[in-house]
Protein backbone atom coordinates (compact mmCIF):
# COMPACT_ATOMS: atom_id res chain seq x y z
CA UNK A 1 0.00 0.00 0.00
CA UNK A 2 1.07 3.35 -1.08
CA UNK A 3 1.41 6.26 1.32
CA UNK A 4 -0.16 9.41 0.54
CA UNK A 5 1.78 11.11 2.77
CA UNK A 6 5.39 11.12 0.88
CA UNK A 7 6.23 14.90 0.57
CA UNK A 8 7.60 15.49 -2.62
CA UNK A 9 10.80 18.02 -2.58
CA UNK A 10 10.74 21.10 -4.90
CA UNK A 11 14.47 23.10 -5.37
CA UNK A 12 13.64 26.53 -7.52
CA UNK A 13 16.74 27.37 -8.89
CA UNK A 14 16.93 30.25 -10.26
CA UNK A 15 20.10 32.26 -12.57
CA UNK A 16 20.66 35.55 -12.91
CA UNK A 17 22.70 38.62 -12.86
CA UNK A 18 23.15 41.77 -10.92
CA UNK A 19 21.76 44.70 -12.60
CA UNK A 20 21.15 48.30 -11.89
CA UNK A 21 18.10 50.18 -11.30
CA UNK A 22 17.88 51.49 -14.84
CA UNK A 23 17.64 48.63 -16.55
CA UNK A 24 14.61 47.56 -17.63
CA UNK A 25 13.61 44.73 -19.42
CA UNK A 26 10.69 42.44 -18.00
CA UNK A 27 8.81 44.37 -15.19
CA UNK A 28 8.45 41.23 -13.01
CA UNK A 29 12.13 39.42 -14.46
CA UNK A 30 13.71 40.94 -11.23
CA UNK A 31 14.89 40.01 -7.69
CA UNK A 32 16.01 42.21 -5.08
CA UNK A 33 18.45 40.13 -3.06
CA UNK A 34 21.16 40.54 -0.47
CA UNK A 35 23.52 41.06 -3.45
CA UNK A 36 21.27 44.16 -4.94
CA UNK A 37 18.70 44.12 -7.85
CA UNK A 38 19.61 41.00 -9.97
CA UNK A 39 17.81 40.27 -13.94
CA UNK A 40 16.47 36.45 -13.97
CA UNK A 41 17.61 34.57 -16.98
CA UNK A 42 15.97 31.14 -16.12
CA UNK A 43 14.07 29.69 -13.47
CA UNK A 44 14.31 25.65 -13.43
CA UNK A 45 12.02 23.90 -10.85
CA UNK A 46 12.73 20.63 -9.99
CA UNK A 47 10.55 18.28 -7.91
CA UNK A 48 12.46 14.80 -5.93
CA UNK A 49 15.50 15.95 -7.70
CA UNK A 50 13.91 15.97 -11.35
CA UNK A 51 13.42 18.94 -14.12
CA UNK A 52 9.77 19.88 -14.09
CA UNK A 53 9.67 23.49 -15.64
CA UNK A 54 11.70 26.14 -17.13
CA UNK A 55 10.50 29.55 -17.05
CA UNK A 56 12.60 31.91 -19.38
CA UNK A 57 12.73 35.28 -18.56
CA UNK A 58 11.62 37.07 -21.94
CA UNK A 59 10.38 40.74 -22.74
CA UNK A 60 6.69 40.18 -22.26
CA UNK A 61 6.74 37.78 -19.14
CA UNK A 62 8.18 34.02 -18.24
CA UNK A 63 7.80 31.47 -21.10
CA UNK A 64 6.90 28.43 -19.65
CA UNK A 65 8.43 25.09 -20.76
CA UNK A 66 7.71 21.55 -19.62
CA UNK A 67 10.23 18.58 -19.12
CA UNK A 68 7.89 16.91 -22.45
CA UNK A 69 7.92 20.65 -24.36
CA UNK A 70 12.10 20.60 -23.86
CA UNK A 71 12.50 16.59 -24.30
CA UNK A 72 10.64 17.44 -27.78
CA UNK A 73 13.22 20.32 -28.90
CA UNK A 74 16.87 18.74 -28.18
CA UNK A 75 18.58 22.06 -29.37
CA UNK A 76 16.99 24.27 -26.66
CA UNK A 77 17.07 21.57 -24.32
CA UNK A 78 21.10 21.87 -24.75
CA UNK A 79 20.65 25.60 -24.68
CA UNK A 80 19.65 25.70 -21.12
CA UNK A 81 22.23 23.42 -19.98
CA UNK A 82 19.66 21.96 -17.79
CA UNK A 83 21.64 18.79 -16.61
CA UNK A 84 24.24 21.19 -15.29
CA UNK A 85 22.20 22.93 -12.82
CA UNK A 86 22.60 21.10 -10.19
CA UNK A 87 26.62 20.53 -10.56
CA UNK A 88 26.80 23.99 -11.37
CA UNK A 89 25.31 24.58 -7.88
CA UNK A 90 27.82 22.51 -6.44
CA UNK A 91 31.07 23.42 -8.70
CA UNK A 92 29.99 27.20 -7.40
CA UNK A 93 29.73 26.68 -4.04
CA UNK A 94 33.64 26.49 -3.38
CA UNK A 95 34.69 29.36 -4.59
CA UNK A 96 31.53 32.11 -4.48
CA UNK A 97 30.62 34.04 -2.11
CA UNK A 98 27.38 32.16 -0.22
CA UNK A 99 24.79 34.23 1.88
CA UNK A 100 22.08 31.23 3.58
CA UNK A 101 18.40 33.10 3.97
CA UNK A 102 15.63 30.94 5.34
CA UNK A 103 15.00 28.23 2.51
CA UNK A 104 17.16 30.44 0.17
CA UNK A 105 20.94 30.10 -0.67
CA UNK A 106 22.23 32.76 -2.89
CA UNK A 107 25.73 32.20 -4.69
CA UNK A 108 27.45 34.91 -6.47
CA UNK A 109 30.51 34.70 -8.36
CA UNK A 110 31.55 38.47 -10.37
CA UNK A 111 28.48 39.50 -11.59
CA UNK A 112 26.37 36.21 -11.51
CA UNK A 113 24.15 35.12 -8.84
CA UNK A 114 22.55 31.60 -8.53
CA UNK A 115 19.73 31.34 -5.94
CA UNK A 116 18.51 28.15 -4.78
CA UNK A 117 15.68 27.40 -3.24
CA UNK A 118 14.45 24.64 -1.26
CA UNK A 119 10.64 24.18 -0.50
Amino acid sequence: MLSCNQKSKKDIIIESFIVGKNFHYNPSGFLNTPYGRVYILKKSIFINGKLDTLLWNRANGFLDYSFEDLRRDTILYKSFEIDSLFLKNKRLMNRSEKIKRNDSLFLKQENNVLIVVEE
